[in-house]
């Protein structure tokens, strides 16, 4: 009896030092740590955007963006999806973060995942509009903004005049930005953890990881393709939204229609308020190292990321020749990303997301891309 009692205090002696130490250590993390790097925000429903960020969580702003703050006002905005956001990188590293140091200019990022050209008129005509800015820039991505017009326009009753005709079964949901627990080991405890520790997203994040962080991304995505370029590695995923690229496809081409519409009213709106609109284009990751992966064009899979950059050459010039018609300002990032790309990675391994090389290229791109209009 005395050597159980005597287990079960120190037992209770050790778990209550252990988690002393973890409340300690969470304690000293977010003092180090800005929350908004490493904590998942909470996701809520909206008839509008169909989600938003709840404000305040995950370390994000009071308007539930990536910002340390909500300015009263700011030069330039940027609204985008996850590619503004900056998924795969710091707040700080942040395209529209690194914009604000090379210009000099308060830039307030307005950018989430799963968010495409409806969501970009709206918060332009609605948040955008109470900072005052002189620019706007609105960030498209070829990776899945179309699919993102179409499902948003007949999905959400809010924007159903954008929608012409009907469809027979309902849209592809997109995969939304927060994190799931499906294929993940211990997945509901883990999504806890990255929404309220910050220890634990840190310890997490440390490239030890870096190997089960591939392991999950071979296994959570349809057709992975692992491409070897000299001494660089680097993992594609095609997945089956990017069907949605081809133009063949009646809800691409729906899809299109209104990505366009959207863009006309986002324009218009920009004349009659005095902004400047900049519509900033990010290609596919498979877009970037295309050279590299012409050269392993008989490695299983690759012939299919050659047809998807087909696809995006296709969306790419409907869109050209839109902002032409319209006398909207533009920028394809593609040149920037491949000339960086030449002296190091500009996406991580396994992520179709810029890592912060590639978004300090965006930032540099996108300030002379302003300095150049200002000179005119």
């Amino acid at each position: 009896m005395i050597k159980l009692r005597s287990i079960w205090i120190n037992g209770s002696l050790l778990a209550s030092t252990i988690l002393i130490s973890v409340v300690l250590g969470e304690l000293l993390a977010r003092l180090i740590l800005n929350p908004v790097n490493y904590l998942n925000p909470t996701l809520t429903k909206d008839d509008h955007l169909v989600h938003k960020i709840e404000g305040g969580t995950g370390g994000h702003d009071d308007w539930g963006f990536r910002n340390f703050e909500r300015p009263i006002t700011a030069d330039i905005v940027a609204i985008g999806d996850s590619m503004t956001y900056g998924m795969a990188a710091r707040a700080e590293e942040s395209y529209p973060l690194v914009l604000g140091r090379l210009s000099g200019q308060n830039v307030y990022n307005m950018g989430l995942g799963g968010y495409g050209p409806l969501q970009y008129l709206h918060l332009l005509r609605t948040k955008a509009l109470e900072l005052k800015p002189t620019t706007v820039i609105v960030g498209f991505y070829f990776g899945n903004d179309v699919m993102d017009a179409f499902n948003t326009a007949h999905g959400l009753e809010y924007w159903s005049r954008f929608s012409t005709r009907q469809f027979d079964s309902a849209p592809t949901q997109r995969v939304r930005s927060d994190a799931s627990t499906d294929g993940k080991l211990f997945g509901t405890l883990r999504d806890w953890l990255s929404r309220n520790s910050v220890l634990y997203r840190a310890f997490t994040s440390l490239p030890l990881f870096d190997v089960f962080r591939e392991n999950q991304f071979k296994r959570l995505a349809s057709n992975t393709i692992e491409a070897t370029f000299g001494g660089r590695r680097m993992l594609f995923s095609y997945q089956e939204p990017t069907v949605y690229l081809d133009l063949t496809d009646e809800r691409a081409k729906e899809g299109m229609r209104i990505t366009e519409a959207a863009f006309r009213e986002i324009a218009e709106t920009g004349r009659q308020k005095g902004i400047q609109i900049l519509v900033v284009m990010f290609p596919l990751k498979e877009s970037v190292y295309e050279e590299y992966l012409k050269q392993s064009v008989d490695a299983p899979g690759v012939d299919r990321l050659l047809i998807s950059i087909k696809h995006e050459m296709q969306i790419k010039q409907r869109l050209l020749t839109l902002f032409n018609q319209e006398g909207i300002d533009h920028l394809d990032l593609l040149p920037a990303l491949r000339q960086a790309n030449q002296l190091r990675d500009v996406f991580p391994l396994s992520d179709t997301h810029p890592n912060a090389n590639g978004y300090v290229a965006i930032a540099a791109s996108v300030n002379r891309a302003l300095k150049s209009h200002s000179s005119r």
